[in-house]
């Protein structure tokens, strides 16, 4: 079984460290981008260089925010010479893939580099040199927050901005989470020392504003909305025509789940999402009755008990839709 090091040990090493670097995961959320722009910042605080990238783009409420602008969306991490930096920090990314939009499955990192791999999915498979994993944690932040706390590290306003970026979105304003008494204690810490800075840069914006846009593709969501009643669940296809015609980015689309994921009555939910290169799937259960990050590895993704996703290559939707439903029934009826 891999063991973790401790954060304490990996502190120790990055403090070390001149030049670090850092990218969101592909399809960027908000822990990711929380994540990597506050240990960038805490970094940058000890005197280290880092370089943030982003091969990929994030959703309009996510791009609209402070911490976007610490990204540099030009570069895609296998466009960096990684073998000059001291250190790749990778953080909230369950496996090695996710690191770059651009080569995905073709990325490798290089053997030379120092890696450390903080991440709170239960199926990351310890690919760093150093590695902090606790699937106990409902977001990547939360780990964060914790070995901050625990290290003493200085949390400005900026910081805590980020960290409480992260706790809110992973785990959908405290709805779902593998730890919520955790969470709640952690965003409250947060809140406690900058109430005004993150009730301006993260909650008004984020949960208070939402784009006409958003609205007219809610609505095509749940009119594309279907019951399968033998797996007790619910799900909505949307083509890339449709969320192109919102004036949506693929990342706002990916969104989609969110809009059906708490229909009362259905113990399953998942949107199919057409993109450039395939088909993106995403999965909830909000009741735990079912572990979904099972069904999402039937099609080779992975994920959380409540939440998880998957890419299923460019087929017909009906051939995809009964990929998932197959998927669902065998690990429903195990």
């Amino acid at each position: 079984m891999s063991m973790n090091d401790s954060f304490a040990t990996i502190w120790e090493t990055l403090q070390q460290c001149n030049r670090v670097a850092i990218t969101l995961h592909y399809t960027p959320d908000g822990d990711s981008l929380g994540a990597c722009t506050a240990m960038k910042h805490i970094l940058e605080q000890e005197g280290c260089r880092v370089t943030l990238v982003s091969g990929d783009t994030l959703g309009g409420d996510l791009a609209q925010l402070p911490a976007a602008a610490d990204v540099d969306f030009a570069y895609d991490f296998s466009d960096l010479h990684l073998a000059e930096y001291d250190a790749i920090v990778a953080l909230d990314s369950g496996n090695i893939p996710l690191l770059s939009a651009k080569q995905k499955d073709a990325f490798v990192l290089p053997e030379d580099v120092m890696v450390v791999n903080i991440d709170h999915h239960e199926s990351n498979p310890f690919y760093g040199t150093y590695n902090y994993i606790d699937a106990s944690q409902s977001s990547t932040c939360d780990i964060l927050v914790a070995c901050f706390q625990q290290l003493e590290l200085p949390i400005s306003h900026a910081i805590a901005e980020r960290l409480f970026l992260g706790i809110v979105t992973d785990t959908g304003l405290f709805k779902w989470g593998c730890d919520l008494a955790a969470s709640l204690s952690h965003a409250g810490t947060l809140m406690h020392l900058y109430p005004q800075d993150i009730q301006q840069h993260v909650i008004h914006p984020l949960f208070l504003q939402t784009p006409l846009q958003r609205k007219r593709f809610q609505q095509i969501v749940l009119r594309n909305l279907q019951t399968h009643e033998a797996t007790n669940t619910v799900y909505s296809v949307i083509t890339q025509q449709e969320w192109e015609a919102c004036g949506l980015n693929e990342s706002e689309a990916r969104g989609a789940v969110h809009e059906i994921a708490d229909i009362a009555e259905y113990d399953i939910a998942f949107t199919l999402l057409e993109v450039s290169d395939g088909i993106k799937g995403s999965l909830r259960c909000q009741s735990k009755t079912y572990d979904v990050s099972q069904i999402a590895e039937q099609l080779n993704g992975g994920g959380h008990v409540a939440a998880a996703g998957f890419r299923l290559q460019s087929m017909q939707m009906e051939t995809a839709i009964q990929q998932v439903l197959d998927a669902i029934e065998a690990v429903i009826q195990h």
